[in-house]
């Protein structure tokens, strides 16, 4: 009895059941999603800081 690991596993897209390179894409595509994600997260930690800076800023300017 043949079952295909496509039938055991539907959650894994087909064209990554090929092999290496149908794993090699999974990984890269996953990598794009992980480094824009990290993009984003370090830009607005940084627009954070800028505002931050402003704010402190603003404080002393009214403080003198």
């Amino acid at each position: 009895m043949a079952v295909s690991l496509s039938t055991l596993a539907p959650a894994i897209p087909a064209h990554a059941l090929t092999g290496a390179a149908g794993w090699a894409d999974e990984i890269i595509s996953f990598g794009f999603i992980i480094a824009i994600i990290g993009i984003l997260v370090v830009m607005s930690r940084l627009g954070r800081r800028k505002r931050l800076r402003e704010e402190e800023r603003n404080r002393q300017d009214a403080t003198d």
